[in-house]
C-alpha cells in the first residue's frame, strides 16, 4: 500500500471513528464533548488501530504485510458438526469415502457461512477455531472493517469524510452497525487486573481523548462499542474462573453493545451462554487460491506469475500433502514464505513437515506466550514428537486415523510411564488437553473421535517412528508394495541422516518380488544400448519396457480385431468395443509406470518417451473414428521408427528396415480406404515386433502383470525416495541403478 493511499485510508477511518463516537457524546458537557479535541483523539485512535492491527507479521516474516492486502474472508460452520454421534468406525468409513482428508469443508458441504455476516446478525458472537485457524486475524479484520464508512450513511456525510481519489477501490464497510471497534487481547489479564473497563479506557486515553473514563462509560451505556475480546484460552488457569465471571457480568451490564470473542475450540467449555458459537472452518480450495494470489501481489510477482506457479505446484500429485497443510491459514502462510524464498518447495518433504510441526508445537505457542504450561517446561519438544509417533505409527499400521479420548490418554500415560526421562507427575489427560488447546496437533472430529489435525502429520510421525533400523527393515519387508505407505517411505528417506540402507533394502525387496515377471525385464535388459552412466542406462531399460507395453496393446488390438470383428463393415463402434476390451484385459494395469520411470531416471539426460503409441489416447484423439485411429497410430509408429533409428537407444536392425518403413509411409494416406489403412498399420506393427524381437503373444510379453506393476511401482518409489533424501552415497545409487530393471543375478 502506497504512502498516499495509507494517508487517505487513515483520514477516512479517522473520520469514521469520529462520526461513530460523536453521536453518542452530544449530551455531555462541553469540556468532554469538545468537537476539535474529540476529532483529534479519534484521528490518533484510528492511526493507533491501523498501526497495531492493520498489519500481519508472523513466523519468520522480514516485514509486516498489510492485512487488507492478503486477508481472505473467513468462513464458519456450526459447532454441532463436531458434536455428531458418529462412532470412530463410522467416521473412519466416511474418511475413506472422502479421499482421506481430514478437513471439515469437505465433511460439511453447504454449511459454510461468512463470519462477517454472523457478526452483523449476532450481538454476541463467539468465534472458535484450532491454533492457526485465523481467529485473531478475523477479529482484527472485523475491527478494520468497522472503521470504514457505513453503506447506509448519506452521500453528504460520506463526502464530508473525505474519501480520496485513490481509495475508489476500497468498498464501504460490510459491517452494518454504528459501533466503534475496541480490541482487547485477553492475555493482558495475566498482568493487569481483571476489569475490562480500565482496559477500554486505556485504549482511548493513550490517544489523548479528554476524560476517557466518563467518555467510555457513556459509549458503553449508549451501546456505541464493538468489543473484540481476543483469546479466552490465553487467560491463565488461575485467573480463568474470575475472568469468565467478570466478562459475563460485563456483557450483561452493557448488553446494548456488540461483542465478538475468540477462543480455541478445545479450550471452550460453554462459558458464555448468551453467545452464538461459530467454528472457523479450514480454507477451501478457492480460499487457498485467493490467499496465494493476494500474497504474491507485487508487480514483480505478477510479472513472473508466482501465484499461478505456486498453485500449479500445489496441484501436483507430489505435493498433495503440502496441499493438505495449505488449508490451515497459518501453515499456508508458512508455505507461501517458503516458496517466496526459493520459488520452489523443498524436495525433502520431511524437512518441510518437520518445520510445520515445529511451528504448531513451539513457535506459534511462543508467539502466544503460553510456555508457562507444564507441558512446555517439562515435556520437551523432541520427547513429545516421539510420544506422538508412538500414537501415530501403530495406528497407521492398523489403517486407523481416529481415536477415542480414552485410547489417546492411555497411550500418553503408557509413554510417560515407560520413558525414563519423561516427567512422571504429568498425567495423560493433562498432556492431551495441552496438545489440543495449545498446539492443535490432535483435534476432536465428533462426539468421541479425535485425529491428528492433518493426515500428513500422522504420516510424518509414522515415518520418523521407523528410523529405528529394525523397524525400517520390517517396514520395507511388509509395506513396500502398499500404495498407502508410499508417502511414509518418501518422508522416511528425508528424515534419516543417510538413505543408503533404506534404498538398498527397497531394491533388494523389489527384485525378490519379480517372480514370473522377469521375462520382460530380461528382454528390456537385452535390448537397451548401455552407457557409462548407470542412471541413464536404467532409463533406457525403462524406455524399452514402456515401448513394449504400448506395442503389446497394439498386438492385443490386432488379435481381437482379427478374431471377433469384421473390419470390412467399417464399424467405428467395433473399434470402440475393442479399446474397451483391451482396457478390461489390462485388469487395471498402470501402463504409465514405465513412462514415469523414463521421465524420472532420464530427466537429467534428456531421455524422453514421447511416442504417443497408447491406443486409448489415440482413440480419444481420433474422436471415435476408426480409420482416423489407425492412420494416427500408424504415423506414430513411423515416427517412433525414425527416432529409434537415429537415437540408437535400443538395439535393432534399424538401417535394414528403414527403406521398408519409407514405402509404408508413402502408402499411408487420409484418403486411403479403411482396408488399406488397416493393412499398412499391420505391416508397420509387424516390422516393430520383428525389429525389437518382441514376442507376438501379448500374454507372454507382459506375463506376471500384477507382479510387474508392483515391481515398477517400487522402482519409481525408490527414485522418489532418492530425490527426497538428505544424503545418498554416489556408489550406492550407482549400484541400485545397475540392478534396477535388470534380472536378478
Amino acid at each position: 500500500m502506497s504512502l498516499r493511499v495509507e494517508e487517505q485510508l487513515l483520514a477516512l477511518t479517522a473520520g469514521t471513528a469520529f462520526q461513530l463516537v460523536w453521536e453518542g457524546l452530544k449530551g455531555l458537557s462541553r469540556r468532554i464533548a469538545d468537537h476539535d479535541r474529540v476529532r483529534r483523539g479519534m484521528h490518533a485512535y484510528a492511526r493507533n488501530f491501523l498501526e497495531r492491527y492493520g498489519n500481519i507479521k508472523v513466523l519468520n516474516m522480514d516485514q509486516p504485510v498489510p492485512l487488507r492486502d492478503i486477508y481472505v474472508a473467513a468462513q464458519a460452520i456450526p459447532p454441532r458438526a463436531m458434536k455428531s454421534f458418529c462412532s470412530v468406525e463410522e467416521l473412519h468409513k466416511l474418511f475413506l469415502l472422502r479421499g482421506k482428508r481430514l478437513s471439515w469443508p469437505k465433511a460439511h458441504p453447504g454449511s459454510r457461512t461468512d463470519c462477517l455476516e454472523h457478526s452483523n446478525k449476532s450481538r454476541f458472537l463467539n468465534v472458535l477455531g484450532c491454533p492457526g485457524a485465523g481467529k485473531s486475524t478475523f477479529l482484527r479484520r472485523l475491527g478494520l472493517e468497522a472503521l470504514l464508512p457505513r453503506r447506509t450513511w448519506s452521500a453528504p456525510l460520506l463526502e464530508s469524510l473525505g474519501r480520496g481519489p485513490d481509495l475508489g477501490a476500497i468498498e464501504l464497510s460490510r459491517y452494518e452497525h454504528d459501533c466503534l471497534p475496541v480490541l482487547i487481547e485477553l492475555r493482558r489479564f495475566r498482568t493487569d487486573a481483571i476489569d475490562l473497563t480500565p482496559l477500554i479506557q486505556n485504549e482511548l486515553a493513550i490517544c489523548g481523548l479528554p476524560e476517557s473514563g466518563e467518555l467510555v462509560r457513556t459509549l458503553l451505556e449508549e451501546g456505541r462499542l464493538l468489543l473484540l475480546l481476543d483469546g479466552v484460552d490465553e487467560v491463565p488457569d488461575c485467573q480463568l474462573d474470575k475472568a469468565i465471571s467478570h466478562m459475563s457480568d460485563f456483557v450483561d451490564r452493557y448488553s446494548g453493545n456488540r461483542f465478538v470473542i475468540s477462543c480455541r475450540t478445545a479450550f471452550y467449555k460453554g462459558y458464555f451462554s448468551r453467545f452464538e458459537d461459530v467454528l472457523l472452518s479450514d480454507f477451501d480450495d478457492q480460499q487457498v487460491a485467493s490467499f496465494v494470489q493476494n500474497w504474491f501481489r507485487s508487480d514483480t510477482d505478477r510479472q513472473y506469475r508466482l501465484s499461478e506457479e505456486f498453485l500449479k505446484l500445489l496441484g501436483e500429485p507430489a505435493h498433495a500433502s503440502a496441499r493438505e497443510l495449505a488449508h490451515t491459514p497459518l501453515l499456508l502462510t508458512f508455505l507461501c514464505l517458503t516458496y517466496d524464498d526459493r520459488q520452489r518447495l523443498p524436495a525433502n518433504r520431511s524437512e518441510l513437515y518437520r518445520q510445520a510441526l515445529e511451528i504448531l508445537m513451539e513457535r506459534w505457542a511462543a508467539s502466544k506466550r503460553v510456555h508457562h504450561e507444564p507441558i512446555y517446561r517439562e515435556l520437551h519438544a523432541r520427547m513429545e514428537v516421539q510420544m506422538l509417533a508412538e500414537i501415530a505409527a501403530p495406528a497407521f499400521h492398523d489403517n486407523r486415523y481416529f481415536f477415542t479420548r480414552r485410547e489417546l490418554t492411555e497411550s500418553i500415560t503408557h509413554f510417560l510411564r515407560e520413558e525414563l526421562n519423561a516427567p512422571k507427575h504429568l498425567n495423560g489427560d493433562q498432556v492431551l488437553q495441552a496438545i489440543e488447546v495449545q498446539q492443535g496437533l490432535i483435534v476432536q472430529r465428533a462426539q468421541d473421535a479425535w485425529s491428528f489435525s492433518h493426515l500428513t502429520l500422522q504420516e510424518y510421525l509414522t515415518a520418523i517412528w521407523h528410523e529405528d533400523p529394525q523397524r525400517l527393515a520390517e517396514l520395507v519387508r511388509t509395506r513396500l508394495f502398499d500404495a498407502r505407505w508410499q508417502e511414509v517411505f518418501i518422508l522416511l528417506a528425508g528424515a534419516v541422516r543417510k538413505a543408503d540402507d533404506l534404498l538398498l533394502r527397497m531394491q533388494q525387496s523389489a527384485e525378490q518380488h519379480l517372480g514370473n515377471a522377469v521375462r520382460l525385464v530380461r528382454w528390456a535388459s537385452s535390448k537397451h544400448v548401455p552407457l557409462d552412466d548407470a542412471e541413464q542406462t536404467a532409463a533406457r531399460r525403462a524406455f524399452a519396457m514402456a515401448l513394449a507395453f504400448d506395442i503389446s496393446q497394439a498386438i492385443d488390438l490386432d488379435r481381437i480385431l482379427a478374431e471377433e470383428f469384421d473390419p470390412y463393415r467399417k464399424c467405428d463402434f467395433s473399434v470402440s468395443l475393442i479399446i474397451n476390451r483391451i482396457e478390461a484385459r489390462g485388469l487395471g494395469f498402470d501402463f504409465n509406470l514405465a513412462r514415469d520411470l523414463v521421465r524420472e531416471l532420464g530427466s537429467s539426460h534428456d531421455i524422453a518417451y514421447d511416442f504417443n503409441l497408447d491406443c486409448s489416447y489415440i482413440w480419444a484423439q481420433a474422436k471415435g473414428r476408426a480409420r482416423d485411429f489407425f492412420v494416427r497410430h500408424a504415423r506414430c509408429l513411423i515416427n517412433a521408427f525414425a527416432e529409434l533409428a537415429s537415437s540408437r537407444v535400443l538395439s535393432g536392425k534399424w538401417d535394414e528396415v528403414e527403406p521398408r518403413v519409407q514405402v509404408l509411409r508413402h502408402q499411408l494416406s487420409w484418403n486411403a480406404s479403411f482396408q488399406d489403412v488397416l493393412k499398412t498399420w499391420r505391416q508397420l506393427l509387424g516390422l516393430f515386433v520383428r525389429t525389437l524381437q518382441l514376442s507376438p503373444e501379448p500374454r507372454e510379453l507382459v506375463e506376471g502383470r500384477a507382479r510387474l506393476e508392483k515391481y515398477l511401482s517400487a522402482c519409481l518409489l525408490i527414485v522418489h525416495c532418492k530425490d527426497a533424501a538428505m544424503r545418498v552415497s554416489r556408489s550406492v545409487w550407482e549400484e541400485i541403478c545397475l540392478r534396477m530393471l535388470n534380472p536378478p543375478a
